[in-house]
């Protein structure tokens, strides 16, 4: 309620006992007569007199009303304040309980698959000692894919943290054919076609790795008899183009897939699929 309804009931209550009453004592800061004093404002009339109230008396209450407001809306905003700094402080608990939970999860969990690892390569080792053959050689280049996925995988997961990274110019060309190597014997029995010019991206080359280790790893596992890659270029993009024909896919966790479009768009990239007549991956590398 404003002051000015506070002085307009207080003349109209006034009113009422100087109807009853001609002889009230009115307080000093209240003037009832013909002439107000020059300091006192008129408010009512009662019997052909005004009612009028000091300006003194005004400014007392609106500095009453002023120090009233100030101090509740300052334990206002203490308040809501103490409330940020309890909540943003337990955020950061939670966040930092999270966070030591995954890294010691990712421990435990590369710790278990790089013991079973080390158990299957001393394994392959034994039977390469004893015999020589395709099937055998075929299981030792599965074991180095898979070795050198789970060095590439774990490796993101750490740097998915609050590392900063190490962005420098790569040669696309040179890191794909060094990626690539790592499936020959994969990718021996498809006929591959290869169109490549010497291009620069700006990233992180563990990123970078683990982006076209992913995309050439569902390749090696779904091509049937061709793939084509290729590399263009225009004024703001470079393209990784990628194209294979298949038998048929099946449905994977799509883990890999997912890892690596999350790595390029922290570089402003992307990475687009379709599946019709052959299955295309174009990778966009901002230049």
């Amino acid at each position: 309620m404003s002051l000015e309804f506070h002085i307009k009931r207080e003349a109209i209550l006034l009113k009422k006992i100087y109807n009853f009453s001609k002889e009230i004592m009115v307080p000093d800061y209240i003037y009832i007569g013909n002439n107000p004093p020059k300091s006192f404002v008129p408010v009512d009339k009662v019997d052909n007199k005004v009612i009028a109230i000091s300006t003194k008396n005004i400014n007392k209450k609106l500095t009453n009303f002023a120090v009233t407001l100030f101090i509740w809306e300052a334990a206002i905003i203490l308040a809501l304040i103490l409330v940020f700094y309890k909540t943003v402080i337990k955020y950061i608990k939670e966040e930092e309980n999270i966070k030591q939970f995954l890294e010691l999860t990712l421990l435990t969990i590369t710790h278990k698959l790089g013991n079973f690892l080390s158990i299957y390569r001393v394994n392959i080792e034994i039977l390469k000692d004893k015999c020589n053959s395709k099937a055998l050689n075929r299981l030792d280049n599965a074991y180095k894919i898979m070795e050198k996925d789970f060095v590439f995988t774990t490796n993101s997961l750490k740097r998915l943290s609050f590392q900063e990274k190490n962005i420098k110019r790569i040669n696309l060309k040179i890191k794909i054919m060094e990626i690539l190597s790592f499936f020959g014997q994969a990718l021996s029995d498809k006929h591959l076609t290869i169109h490549l010019k010497d291009v620069y991206v700006k990233i992180d080359e563990q990123d970078l790795e683990n982006i076209l280790f992913s995309i050439f790893e569902n390749i090696a596992k779904y091509a049937y008899k061709s793939v084509h890659i290729k590399i263009c270029t225009d004024k703001n993009h470079i393209f990784l183009i990628v194209r294979n024909d298949f038998k048929s896919i099946s449905k994977g966790s799509g883990i890999g897939m997912k890892l690596a479009e999350f790595l390029i768009s922290q570089y402003g990239g992307e990475i687009r699929t379709r599946a019709k007549k052959s299955f295309l991956t174009l990778l966009i590398f901002s230049k």
